[in-house]
């Protein structure tokens, strides 16, 4: 038996242990165990991921034994018993989190956890000065409105936690609730809200993707990498893709899931063209066709700091043309494996990239701006960019359909 096992080695030199899938774990196992982890005073990690023990019984052998090193809990899809609402599970919580003194990695994903362990659970990571650059995965959580709200409202104690993951929580109106909550916010880099929307109203979508673009350009965030695939946001997120061409923070997107169309290949063709902050993107699944990616690669072709893409799979497989994309899509990888050589890491990128210069009139407007752009960036360079941008016979232009 592998308590038998624990026991005879010398249980207190453990570094890492994992049990993950063990479902049947019954009741004298689980006091062997039990008794094993309160004499693992060096663990440094523990999962215990879908196993069959009941969630509430785990926090007294951790407190009593691995508070000292433990720096990864993994307890995805561990379930509570049916005394899981009783309030000596959630002081436990709460005790073993505020005594762990190394503890950065939390990941409780398909918990269910019900509010008031979710309260003490964020409280106790709050409280605790010693816990520095958390990752806290709370996916599949069941959260619901009362939980998002829950965690909205303590979230600006909660500056200790860098990586928030929220993903398939049933959210929905209240995401904007908790984008709010962020604005200000010194703590999180990475933000995982996907495949949480269920609404169907634009006004719902609309202002979601308003308080999303305030949140990246709030002077005061953080956050670098962002998720926010499978929304089904639809052209909705087009303003959000614009703003992308002047935004500083963000290196990684994910807005896969989105279904924005060639409209939405097409503002963010205009956005990369500008971008010199992303690094990684993923755009998969967004229903965009040959001349979508016909867009992008031309794109791509400007822009000198992109330095991963998520290959779309999905979009390819689901077009009559997809020799053609996937043609253009090599166009996109080649230029992203160009951009991870160190000749042009650090270059001047004024005078690497080329501009759009959109020549439909349909497009008028977006023209003049990506011009006014460009002026603006010539002039912060000098007269040598001013002599450049007279010379309009030898810019490029790039026609998007």
């Amino acid at each position: 038996m592998i308590t038998d096992s624990l026991k005879q080695s010398c249980s207190s030199s453990l570094l890492s242990l994992t049990l993950d899938r063990c479902t049947n774990v019954k009741s004298e196992g689980w006091a062997c165990l039990s008794d094993v982890l309160c004499h693992l005073v060096m663990l440094q990690e523990l999962s215990l991921a879908e196993t069959t023990i009941p969630l509430e019984s785990i926090w007294t052998p951790l407190l009593h034994g691995c508070v000292g090193q433990l720096k990864k809990l993994n307890l995805a899809h561990t379930k509570f018993s049916a005394n899981k609402g009783n309030a000596s599970c959630c002081n436990k919580v709460n005790r073993f989190i505020v005594t762990c003194q190394d503890l950065n990695h939390i990941d409780l994903s398909g918990c269910k956890l019900p509010p008031d362990v979710l309260k003490l659970l964020l409280s106790g990571i709050s409280d605790n000065i010693l816990l520095t650059e958390v990752y806290l995965n709370l996916s599949f959580c069941e959260l619901g409105i009362s939980g998002i709200r829950l965690l909205a409202s303590l979230l600006p104690s909660l500056t200790n936690v860098t990586s928030l993951i929220l993903s398939s929580n049933e959210g929905e109106g209240e995401l904007s609730t908790l984008l709010t909550a962020l604005h200000g916010y010194k703590g999180v880099n990475h933000l995982d809200i996907s495949d949480n929307f269920k609404l169907n109203k634009l006004k719902d979508k609309r202002f979601f993707v308003k308080t999303l673009i305030s949140l990246v350009e709030d002077k005061e965030n953080t956050i670098q990498s962002l998720n926010i695939s499978n929304l089904k946001l639809k052209s909705e997120l087009n303003p959000f893709i614009g703003c992308l061409a002047y935004n500083k923070k963000l290196r990684e997107l994910d807005m896969s899931g989105n279904a924005t169309l060639n409209s939405g290949a097409r503002v963010l063709a205009q956005s990369l063209s500008v971008n010199k902050t992303l690094r990684k993107i993923a755009l998969d699944n967004n229903q965009i066709s040959l001349q979508g990616f016909k867009d992008l690669a031309a794109a791509f072709s400007l822009n000198t700091t992109l330095q991963s893409l998520v290959y779309p799979y999905q979009d390819i497989g689901s077009s009559s043309r997809s020799n053609e994309i996937a043609s253009c899509i090599n166009k996109m990888t080649s230029v992203v494996e160009k951009n991870n050589s160190p000749d042009i890491a650090g270059g001047d990128l004024l005078l690497h990239q080329q501009y759009f210069i959109l020549n439909s009139s349909e497009n008028l407007q977006l023209d003049k701006a990506v011009v006014n752009l460009y002026d603006n960036l010539t002039k912060a360079q000098g007269r040598k960019g001013e002599a450049f941008i007279r010379k309009k016979k030898k810019v490029p232009t790039a026609t998007l359909r």
